[in-house]
């Protein structure tokens, strides 16, 4: 019995041996339980309040995105992270500019997104207008950098940039010095900085942006340093004012590369329009008032300028035009006569311009039947040798001249709406109830053809100037009108007076200006006959022979009123088409309102080299 039960309690141990070691061998085939204490649960919820206490918020790691292909001008970095708010870096895209102060684009620049400790998140690049694509916003505290050659380097908040525009500040330096035609140095002259072939712009808004353009001051021996020059092609100019016995100078050179030293700038004289203002006895005038209109290379009518005397009458204009017109009057004693001076050339001996006694005219306009003419008109005051003294419009069917001197005979010309005219020749200054009747007077008419008798380009501008023959190029009355499909015109609004008549094709160029009819009167019928043009082309350099820019006039010698303007393309070259055989006049427009003349040259020619001056 006693070994019976010993028997079952050895199966009782076995079995238990065996179900534990079952066990223990499922309970490690089991994933490994954390060993961090439980997550204590959620509190219940705040009856009085109905809130639930926050969460700790589990921070997601920051995504990374892939390199991309060039997308909009940018180049993405490979694996780093973003620095843009948008999910999708490439989905919304703005446009961001990286210029200099000159407002040019700064090419191929690469720039830096940063987060605050400095590490880069993206980089882009610049395209061939300066243009960047990013996003539409950044991340809170994101900085942009640029390191460029030639510029400061630029390290700004993002959220500091103003109409994401990125503008860079050039880190060259030019030295030189302004001298005399001596070789001695002139100080306080100005100096002025721009890149080649720019006007100079309006500064733009920005951190740290120094004002543009770019100015210095000669020192004692005409030294002067410019600071900060962007790494362009430079035209550098300086002006000196008169003092004491030295004369105002001016130069100008171009070309320079960034850096640069010992550049010398040579302060010629420049040229300038001086005079006084004489009452009748030679005593000096003032106040007076003198008034100067630039005659530009085509003969037209430019900058106006306007000065007072000074107490001893002196007056003074800078002017670089082969012409001038002058008009000096005083307001102070309204008895004197208004004076008027033409073709007055810059850099002359001073003028001594005598104000003599006068008086107004004064007319009524009458239509073709004697009754009172009511309508707009506008009168001229023209002397013998054509010069206008006085041209308004007339008020209430009364003409009223300013004061014309005493010892000249005027020609009074009045031309109103509707084609109405009339003159009266040989007016004495002060005259007064002189009566001007207007009369109906035809408009010209006409017809523009082409080198084979065809009818010209619908378009084509037919030009009349009505002022006397022999000074064709005077401002004065002008009309324009345009061909039809069958090639006719019609000049209305005729003045009683001869005109000078032209047409200019429109187009390619193909077809030359012209011809000039002189002396047509109203009423008449006129054929213009076109001519094929001729090209002329070459290259526009500097004083060096390097490439230079700008705008060219072409000006006809003889009695075309009229001018064919160019602008270079590229490596300074030039193509002026439609030209007349024949020699030009070749000038460069410099902004705002100078001319520089670069020589005569003659129609059609090939591979013309225009120099610039050294000035």
């Amino acid at each position: 019995m006693r070994g019976r039960r010993g028997t079952v309690v050895l199966l009782a141990v076995l079995a238990v041996l065996v179900a534990g070691g079952a066990a223990w061998w499922w309970l490690a085939s089991l994933p490994a339980a954390p060993r961090g204490p439980r997550p204590a649960p959620a509190p219940a919820p705040d009856v009085a309040r109905g809130s639930r206490e926050p969460r700790d918020r589990v921070r997601r790691p920051r995504r990374r995105v892939a390199a991309r292909a060039e997308r909009n001008g940018a180049t993405l970095a490979d694996e780093v992270p973003d620095g843009l708010r948008s999910d999708d870096p490439g989905a919304v895209s703005v446009t961001w500019t990286v210029s200099d102060e000159a407002g040019l684009p700064v090419v191929g620049v690469a720039v830096e997104l940063r987060d605050a400790a400095g590490t880069i998140l993206r980089t882009f690049l610049s395209d061939a207008e300066g243009r960047v694509e990013m996003g539409e916003t950044l991340r809170d505290g994101v900085r942009l950098r640029i390191a460029a050659g030639g510029y400061d380097v630029l390290d700004v908040a993002a959220a500091d940039v103003v109409d994401r525009v990125l503008g860079l500040r050039g880190s060259g330096r030019i030295v030189g010095r302004g001298v005399d035609d001596a070789g001695t140095g002139v100080d306080g002259a100005d100096v002025v900085a721009v890149p080649e072939g720019v006007e100079v712009p309006e500064p733009l808004d920005g951190p740290g942006r120094p004002p543009w353009p770019l100015r210095a001051t000669t020192g004692p021996g005409g030294t002067f340093l410019l600071e900060r020059v962007p790494p362009h092609s430079m035209t550098l100019t300086a002006t000196v004012a008169a003092r004491g016995t030295r004369p105002a100078g001016r130069s100008e050179v171009g070309g320079i590369a960034v850096p640069a030293s010992d550049v010398v700038l040579r302060l010629r004289r420049w040229p300038v329009v001086t005079g006084r203002v004489l009452d009748a006895a030679g005593q000096p005038l003032s106040p007076a008032t003198v008034a100067m209109r630039a005659r530009g290379p085509d003969g037209t009518g430019g900058r106006t300028w306007s000065t007072a005397t000074a107490s001893d009458g002196r007056f003074r204009f800078e002017d670089v035009t082969p012409g001038n017109t002058l008009w000096a009057w005083s307001s102070a004693q309204p008895g004197l006569a208004m004076a008027v001076l033409t073709d007055v050339p810059p850099g002359g001996a001073p003028l001594e311009i005598r104000l003599v006694p006068g008086g107004p005219v004064v007319a009524r306009l009458v239509d073709s039947a004697g009754g009172p003419f009511t309508g707009a008109a506008t009168f001229y005051v023209l002397d013998a040798s054509g010069r206008i003294h006085n041209s308004a419009a007339a008020s209430g069917g009364r003409v009223k001249t300013h004061v014309l001197a005493f010892d000249t005979r005027y020609d009074l010309l009045v031309y109103g709406a509707g084609g109405m005219s009339g003159r009266l020749d040989d007016v004495h200054a002060g005259a007064r109830d002189l009566v001007v009747r207007l009369r109906p007077v035809a408009p010209i008419r006409g017809r523009v053809l082409g080198p084979g008798g065809e009818p010209a380009a619908t378009g084509t501008k037919v030009r009349a100037v009505g002022v006397r023959a022999s000074e064709y190029r005077r401002p004065g009355i002008s009309l324009v009108t345009e061909t039809d499909t069958q090639g006719l015109f019609t000049l209305g609004e005729i003045a009683d007076l001869p005109f000078t008549i032209w047409a200019e094709p429109s187009g390619s160029g193909a077809m030359a200006a012209g011809p000039v009819v002189t002396g047509v009167l109203p009423g008449a019928d006129v054929v213009l006959r076109l001519e094929p043009g001729v090209a002329l082309s070459g290259r526009l350099v500097t004083s060096a022979g390097l490439p230079s820019s700008g705008r060219l006039w072409f000006v006809p010698d003889g009695d075309l009123p009229w001018h064919v303007e160019v602008t270079t393309i590229g490596d300074g070259v030039f193509v002026a088409n439609g030209l007349h055989p024949g020699a030009y006049t070749v000038w460069l427009q410099v902004p705002p309102q100078r001319m520089v003349r670069l020589g005569v040259v003659r129609a059609p020619a090939r591979g013309v080299e225009l120099t610039l001056p050294e000035r």
